[in-house]
């Protein structure tokens, strides 16, 4: 669960650095970046299932207020090759820029995307 005060997908890790640069580039420089050309990342329709239904699931009971601890803000990852499931408690990193009250979090149109993405109007 991504929330106010409990961290961003950057303070849990759950961006990759190096696919986000990729990204950045123009198409056809991602495309020489992949290990297989002219396969995007597959997805799986088994694995997505079971991560959609978590997702869902995890939102319809902290929405309701049906965990059975108002602090349970953790992650079930599942390892489905190995049948393992492992508790990932959040995570937020004090100087996180996007996410904590020193960072960009609720600054609205002052915050630092809303400046880089400001476009000069003409008179």
């Amino acid at each position: 669960m991504i929330a106010p005060g409990i961290g961003c997908m950057w303070c849990n890790g759950l961006i990759d650095p190096t696919e986000l640069a990729i990204e950045m580039h123009p198409q056809a420089e991602r495309e020489q970046a992949r290990y297989v050309r002219g396969v995007p990342a597959p997805s799986v329709m088994p694995f997505n299932t079971l991560a959609a239904g978590e997702a869902v699931t995890h939102f319809l009971l902290a929405s309701a207020g049906l965990h059975e601890s108002d602090d349970d803000l953790g992650s079930v990852i599942h390892r489905p090759r190995t049948r393992e499931r492992h508790l990932r408690e959040p995570g937020q990193n004090t100087p996180c820029r996007w996410c904590t009250s020193t960072g960009n979090l609720g600054r609205g149109a002052n915050g630092e995307l809303a400046k880089q993405q400001t476009v000069p109007t003409r008179s």
